[in-house]
């Protein structure tokens, strides 16, 4: 169901971009599509961090995505990372959870769009809450890049940026 959707939505997307949308400019149109696409594989992303689900979570990359951050509470505390690789991604997460057992993320797709019918990039505003009691909650941006793979939308790159509350 979810290849056959991803299947449809693309050669909406192509029927798109190739032929105009009747008078209407056809980036706006291309974002009215891209943008729900982005919102659901970003939601599908959500529930399973909601739910714990490591492998699930994995699943959502690419063999060789990866996923980098750089946070603090201001310019001077900057941390940064870079995790590679479907596989590191998933342990990475399943270390998070084990060290912040009550995380809860919620994140929204501000703007999305294709660079090329199967590579859409999407900016992605997050917060997790529930990291314990002498941290207060990550706000920060994503920037998604989801390769189309299989018919399934993949993320082959993440990069956040977030501002991390001072311990109290």
């Amino acid at each position: 169901m979810k290849r056959a959707l991803s299947v449809v939505c693309g050669a909406a997307i192509l029927a798109i971009l190739g032929f105009g949308a009747w008078g209407q400019d056809r980036a706006e149109d291309v974002t009215a599509i891209v943008v729900p696409i982005a919102t659901r594989e970003t939601d599908a992303f959500v529930k399973a961090f909601n739910q714990r689900k490591v492998n699930e979570i994995g699943s959502h990359f690419t063999s060789d995505g990866d996923l980098a951050f750089l946070q603090g509470a201001n310019i001077e505390k900057l941390n940064s990372g870079l995790v590679r690789g479907r596989e590191d991604v998933t342990r990475d997460f399943e270390t998070f959870f084990m060290l912040c057992p009550n995380a809860r993320l919620t994140e929204t797709v501000r703007y999305a769009r294709l660079i090329r019918p199967d590579l859409l990039i999407a900016d992605v505003d997050f917060e997790i809450k529930g990291l314990g009691d002498d941290q207060g909650p990550i706000e920060g941006r994503a920037v998604v890049i989801r390769v189309l793979e299989a018919g399934v939308w993949k993320i082959a790159a993440e990069r956040s940026f977030s501002k991390t509350s001072m311990p109290k």
